[in-house]
Order: structure tokens, then C-alpha cells, then sequence
């Protein structure tokens, strides 16, 4: 049996949770001051994008490019809280257009940190398989497999692409099917 086939035989033997939460991330800078009067910080810890939304379309300062990313998912939203979506206007030479989301409550922001303390986010790593780390596929509390619904569909136990059945392995070689490791509560890094 050849890597590739040892490969194939862990993903489709897998145990790991299927998860079809939209995907998103903020950026974040530790020399940057807590301040919710403050731009730059309203930009790094209340305001979020879509994993997949170009930086230019963003509108932020170029030196946001060289601030860490966090990608996380929302697990669930409570309904003292909204989630608000507005269109960034062109600015710092960016195009804009793209969508920037913030939670609010009682018309106020509520701090991404804040959301991750109670449970709301969930941040993540995306991560890639080798036989090195296999193992990872049967361990459901660190690890889940991401797709999307409107790309993949899942059916009675069976992934259909193309409204073709498509086994796991297969889906995860086409990258429509992604490994997520879940970060501790107590660190989002």
C-alpha cells in the first residue's frame, strides 16, 4: 500500500466532525492599545472580514498586510447580539467595496476578544495532511473537516460534487474539503 493509498484510507476512515460554518478573519497588531475610539484598533479587534475578501477591498493601511491574521468561525450567535454588515468605502488608494461585519449589542461593539472568551468565535488553523499526521484525523476535539454547502453537498452519509458521489479523500484532494485544528479557549493564537 503506497502513501498515497495510507493517505486516502485514514481521511475516509475519519472520525472528525463535518462543519459548513462561513469562514472569516481579523487582524490583529500587539503593539496596538485597546482604544474604541481609535481606527486602527476598532479595525484589529471589533471589525472582521470573510477568510477569502482581498485586502483591497478592505480599505485598511498598507502596513495592515504585515499585522497577524486570525481566522476563526461564529459557533452560534445569542440574540442579545447583531451582527452588522456594512460596504467599506475606497480609501488609503484601495478599491473598497468589500464587506467589513462587527457584533453589536444595544447599538454598542462588542469586542471580537470578548465574543471568543464566551464562546461565540472560534478561532482556527487551517492544516494539511502527511503521513506524518494522521493521527490528527480521529482526534474530534482538536481537528474538524470544513466544507462548503453551496460547492459540496452532503446526503444520507455520501458527499456529492457536481451531483456526482464523491468519496472524502477524493473531496479533500480537490481541496473542497479542509482540515480545521481548533484553538484552545485560552489562547486564539
Amino acid at each position: 500500500m503506497g502513501i498515497d493509498d495510507v493517505i486516502d484510507h485514514a481521511l475516509n476512515a475519519s472520525t472528525l466532525q463535518f462543519i459548513t460554518h462561513d469562514l472569516f478573519m481579523h487582524y490583529f497588531d500587539k503593539q496596538t492599545k485597546v482604544d474604541p475610539k481609535d481606527p486602527s484598533w476598532l479595525n484589529q479587534g471589533v471589525y472582521f472580514w470573510r477568510y477569502d475578501e482581498r485586502f483591497e477591498k478592505k480599505s485598511l493601511p498598507i502596513e495592515f498586510k504585515t499585522f497577524s491574521k486570525y481566522t476563526f468561525y461564529i459557533k452560534y450567535i445569542p440574540e442579545i447580539f447583531r451582527i452588522s454588515k456594512s460596504s467599506v468605502i475606497p480609501w488609503f488608494g484601495m478599491e473598497g467595496n468589500g464587506e467589513r461585519f462587527a457584533f453589536t449589542k444595544d447599538d454598542q461593539f462588542i469586542a471580537l476578544s470578548h465574543l471568543f472568551e464566551v464562546g461565540v468565535l472560534q478561532y482556527f488553523k487551517f492544516v494539511s495532511l502527511d503521513k506524518e499526521n494522521l493521527s490528527i484525523l480521529q482526534e474530534r476535539a482538536h481537528y474538524v473537516f470544513h466544507f462548503s454547502p453551496h460547492v459540496l453537498t452532503y446526503k444520507s452519509g455520501v458527499f456529492y460534487y457536481n451531483e456526482e458521489q464523491i468519496s472524502v479523500s477524493a473531496a479533500y484532494k480537490r481541496n473542497l474539503l479542509t482540515i480545521l485544528q481548533i484553538s484552545p479557549k485560552k489562547n486564539r493564537t
